[in-house]
């Protein structure tokens, strides 16, 4: 392949007429996908490239919607799982980039990571003769969490300005909050957050602040929980279980105070009883599992995106 590669690290690297373009592609693919129960492989650019996941952080979602997406599209992938250091060279301390680079030069038409901040996406992408697209990086980004998220909330609403979206928790340690907190402002929406004083440090000035939840759902138009990354917090613990339950818990109670309309959002994975009381789930307003489904099509759009854009 010649260099330079196109990589998708975040959504701006995405121009917003081939944003509009991927989510008409999206949609084709899923009314393609309802209907007939398969993808239409004739719409891809090509049905026999190679796909492999590189992911160093545990992921049910978004490993197994890109997989599915690339294996409908005719593609083949490979998964090395970095997460459980078992029956690799990290065991051995193979280095995290060391090993990037091995499965690099293995000749993937494409690599999809996910990572902590072991990792310098960008400083790696410069480098790489593969096309990079970034599955969740540390506390930075979520760029396709962002992308499904959107497209979702475009099957409720013609477009996004003036809308109000709401993310309520661990805003802190959320790279789906990050990714949103560039995108949303592009598409005509107002960003707000909600949650833990400890959570919600080094927020942007354009992000609006509230300290309550019953005053902030009645201002939201789409309400995104976010899991409490224990995993990322350390110690002393930095919030109360209880105190968290009682003010930021999305259950009966606060549900009162959402709009008709408002869509009830959690990128996954939930901790029910925590962010989220079992009762939600059977709200008109919860959306999570057109989320899950979405994720699908997306990605299969943006991966056919990425196969043009480097000639594939």
């Amino acid at each position: 392949m010649s260099s330079p590669v196109f990589s998708f690290l975040e959504t701006d690297d995405l121009a917003p007429q081939e944003i509009e373009g991927l989510f008409a592609q999206a949609k084709t693919i899923k009314n393609h996908f309802l209907k007939h129960r398969s993808f239409s492989k004739t719409s891809f650019s090509d049905n026999s490239l190679l796909l492999s996941l590189l992911f160093f952080e545990p992921s049910t979602r978004t490993r197994s919607s890109f997989e599915m997406a690339a294996l409908r599209m005719g593609w083949q992938t490979t998964f090395f799982d970095g997460a459980s250091k078992e029956g690799s060279s990290l065991i051995k301390g193979e280095t995290f980039e060391d090993t990037f680079w091995t499965l690099h030069a293995m000749g993937p038409n494409m690599l999809v990571v996910r990572c902590g901040d072991e990792l310098q996406l960008k400083n790696l992408s410069k480098k790489s003769q593969v096309p990079l697209l970034n599955a969740g990086w540390g506390t930075h980004s979520h760029p396709t969490q962002a992308l499904l998220d959107v497209f979702t909330m475009f099957e409720s609403f013609a477009n996004l300005k003036n809308k109000n979206i709401l993310f309520v928790g661990d805003v802190r340690h959320s790279r789906v909050a990050q990714s949103h907190f560039r995108f949303l402002p592009q598409m005509g929406a107002q960003v707000g957050v909600v949650g833990p004083e400890a959570f919600l440090t080094q927020i942007p000035a354009s992000i609006q602040t509230f300290t309550d939840l019953s005053q902030a759902l009645p201002w939201a138009d789409v309400v995104v929980g976010l899991r409490v990354q224990f995993e990322r917090h350390g110690e002393p613990a930095l919030f109360s279980k209880e105190d968290y339950i009682k003010k930021y818990q999305l259950n009966s109670s606060h549900a009162k105070h959402l709009k008709a309309e408002a869509l009830l959002f959690h990128p996954g994975p939930v901790n029910w009883g925590l962010e989220f009381d079992p009762s939600v789930r059977e709200l008109s307003h919860f959306k999570m599992w057109e989320q899950k489904q979405n994720g699908v099509y997306v990605r299969a759009a943006l991966l056919d995106l990425m196969a043009r854009k480097n000639g594939y």
